[in-house]
């Protein structure tokens, strides 16, 4: 390992590798600084080895290492698990190598293309310093094998270069759609997302309707898109007892302004109605915050899946995010805060802005659940979509 060659070759690679993101720096500077900072720290006891499940198949699926967060994981591999006859290629094991490493930050001093704002630039170190381990591992792979190239996420840089090196060779590629789109830089007005403008895979494969019509509406082509299900729950069934009436649980999100309006929300109808609440921190948020707890604050709930929240409290709150299909997918009860950072356009049945309308929601959930459903949730058939989808290239 580490037999890398640190030339200007692997240098000009990193161009094709920040292709996209030069064009749209926020989807690589929306993290917070302090994400970023982490990422570094943890690069120098040692670097991620790759994993390559090769069980001679026409497809393969990939998890870029740029994009890890535990929960997307975990979504990936429950996806690959339960496609177990694909080939899978992801990150997986930790290893110590300081002299590798230094190479590396080295590499990256010398390389590292000139970006504008320190947060902008952390997150090019942070993607840059374990390209060159991704990139040692990927080209041993023999791509001309493959029909389709899967990735998780197309958007993120290192995403990208596979998607591109894939396309270079003519093997199809798709991307799994892995939350909804955050918009960043673009008019939302337009119905435009950089997740969906900028997309270059032959198919998108999508967990709804909704999701396609958003699609539709920002140019991208319907030959393209297949509504083929969520690829965490594939393959589940979900039994939801609740356990803890009289409880909330508040899905916090990355935006400080929205984090602080839901807790102040939450805290009023806590102490009018009689509840207690729990807190689900966003993955680079923990133990934020504390000050703004009071007496009513039970919790932290990060330590347990999803599944296990929906069957502990009575209902919960989230800030704009995808958690909410989550949520409602396992049968539970959610709203979500109406805020400026909200990018899920038409889906506003749930939707409150204060303690008087969250209770005028849950007072009509019955109603409100029906209607969210039919554009929101993903198909009952959604494992037979997949498959039928994967047959056309398993040869």
């Amino acid at each position: 390992m580490w037999n890398i060659d640190f030339s200007k070759e692997l240098a000009e690679k990193v161009t094709l590798l920040f292709r996209t993101a030069y064009k749209y720096p926020e989807l690589i500077s929306r993290r917070k600084n302090s994400e970023y900072i982490c990422r570094i720290k943890n690069l120098l006891t040692g670097y991620r080895e790759y994993r390559y499940r090769d069980n001679d198949s026409s497809i393969l699926i990939v998890y870029p290492h740029d994009f890890f967060t535990k929960n997307h994981f975990s979504y990936y591999y429950n996806f690959i698990s339960y496609f177990d006859k694909y080939d899978a290629f992801y990150y997986a094991e930790k290893k110590g190598s300081r002299r590798g490493v230094l190479k590396s930050l080295l590499w990256v001093i010398r390389n590292m293309p000139k970006v504008k704002g320190v947060n902008y630039q952390l997150g090019v170190m942070a993607v840059m310093s374990n390209f060159p381990i991704f990139l040692e591992q990927w080209e041993r792979i023999d791509l001309s094998r493959y029909k389709l190239v899967v990735v998780y996420n197309e958007l993120s840089p290192i995403g990208r270069y596979i998607v591109e090196s894939c396309k270079e060779r003519n093997i199809k590629t798709a991307t799994l759609q892995h939350g909804y789109f955050c918009g960043a830089g673009v008019d939302k007005n337009e119905w435009n997302s950089i997740e969906l403008s900028q997309s270059v895979v032959d198919y998108f494969l999508m967990w709804n309707n909704f999701t396609k019509s958003e699609a539709i509406r920002s140019g991208m082509k319907k030959e393209k898109i297949i509504v083929a299900g969520m690829p965490g729950y594939i393959g589940k069934c979900f039994e939801i007892r609740n356990t803890d009436d009289r409880s909330i649980c508040i899905f916090l999100g990355s935006f400080d302004d929205d984090n602080s309006h839901i807790l102040a929300i939450c805290k009023r109808y806590a102490e009018i109605h009689g509840y207690k609440y729990y807190v689900r921190y966003h993955h680079g948020t923990n133990n934020l915050y504390r000050e703004l707890f009071d007496s009513n604050y039970a919790g932290t709930m990060n330590e347990i899946s999803i599944q296990e929240i929906v069957g502990s409290v009575e209902f919960s709150v989230c800030v704009p995010s995808s958690v909410f299909i989550e949520v409602m997918i396992m049968g539970g009860e959610i709203y979500r805060m109406g805020s400026n950072n909200d990018t899920l356009g038409g889906t506003n049945n749930n939707v409150f802005i204060d303690e008087v309308e969250l209770d005028i929601c849950r007072n009509n959930w019955t109603e409100i659940k029906k209607k969210i459903s039919i554009e929101m949730l993903p198909p009952d058939d959604q494992e037979e979509r997949y498959r039928i989808f994967f047959d056309q290239f398993d040869i």
